[in-house]
């Protein structure tokens, strides 16, 4: 009988830490996502003239990449319409303020001579077609 309640017992904590970690892994992809957005608007921030562009590019393709990457882990998630909407509650203002951010920074880039163009390299569907 006491094997049975322990059994029990480590079944349920093993359901809860399962859950924690898929709640630990969907607050992580996002956090990640975050992180991006704000390491490509600081990138995008230092590009004041051609010169710049050109230094810059090589950073913003391994963005691109990251953005792949991301993208894929953030699939894997398989999020029901619930929890995706309890992520957009936890995380919802905190993302419109990084993309209003990075999106003053695209507009602003391309009209920097080859920022256009180095504004490309962020997407990842980019950077698959040089290979």
């Amino acid at each position: 009988m006491k094997a049975e309640v322990l059994a029990s017992a480590l079944f349920i904590g093993l359901g809860c830490l399962v859950r924690g970690a898929q709640d630990d892994a969907r607050d992580a992809v996002i956090k990640d996502m975050l992180a991006l957005i704000k390491k490509a608007t600081g990138i995008l921030a230092g590009i004041s003239n051609e010169k710049d562009v050109k230094t810059a590019s090589p950073k913003l393709k391994r963005i691109g990449r990251e953005r792949k990457t991301l993208g894929a882990r953030y699939k894997k998630l398989k999020l029901s319409k619930e929890e995706e909407a309890q992520l957009k509650k936890k995380y919802g203002e905190e993302v419109k303020s990084s993309k209003r951010k990075l999106e003053t920074e695209i507009n602003r880039v391309s009209k920097i001579p080859g920022g256009a163009q180095a504004l490309k390299l962020l997407d990842p569907r980019e950077n698959d077609k040089e290979k």
